[in-house]
């Protein structure tokens, strides 16, 4: 198991391409939560159009934060993830093949005391009843880990879990659009 784990987050750099959110081939936008809640996505081909031009990384995080990858990076994901990873083919317009990351793990290791509030149960949204609203620095519970290499967290699927392997291999094709906490 990794002694260290990193939290991936997007930062926004002015220099940089912002992509929109995706579409299929008639143009209608796909739900993107779809891609935090560890299930395969099983449409068509996405198209995702570039709002503001700049830079492009081998990592970039698209419009709601999922990360759209260069297909360098994802091979060598592929490799070190196996099949706690979907690759979702996308195309860039004007730019080529992109591939959207999926995270298929949702582990449940957050440690709840860095939560500082949470929805009410009665919130009208059914999917975040009673989940965290907000929390602070995030603390997983790494006892809970079976040799993850990527995952998000169970509650709080936002942030992207990864282990030093696979942050070795963002961090050699560039982050320009990430973090890692």
């Amino acid at each position: 198991m990794s002694s260290q784990y990193y939290s991936l987050m997007p930062i926004g750099r002015e220099e940089d391409w912002y992509l929109k959110v995706p579409a299929d081939v008639t143009g209608t936008e796909i739900d993107v939560w779809l891609f935090t809640d560890g299930t395969r996505y099983m449409g068509d081909k996405i198209y995702i159009d570039v709002k503001y031009e700049g830079n492009h990384s081998a990592i970039t995080f698209s419009a709601y934060g999922f990360p759209v990858l260069s297909a360098e990076i994802a091979n060598e994901l592929a490799k070190i993830c196996g099949d706690e990873i979907q690759l979702v083919e996308s195309t860039v317009k004007g730019h080529g093949n992109y591939y959207i990351l999926n995270v298929l793990n949702i582990v449940d290791c957050l440690d709840h005391s860095c939560v500082r509030q949470y929805y009410p149960k009665d919130f009208e949204e059914n999917r975040l009843r009673g989940k965290p609203r907000a929390v602070g620095m995030m603390k997983i519970d790494t006892t809970k880990l079976n040799h993850n290499k990527i995952f998000r967290v169970k509650d709080w699927e936002i942030p992207i879990v990864v282990s030093d392997d696979v942050y070795k291999v963002f961090k050699k094709f560039g982050s320009g659009g990430m973090r890692a906490t």
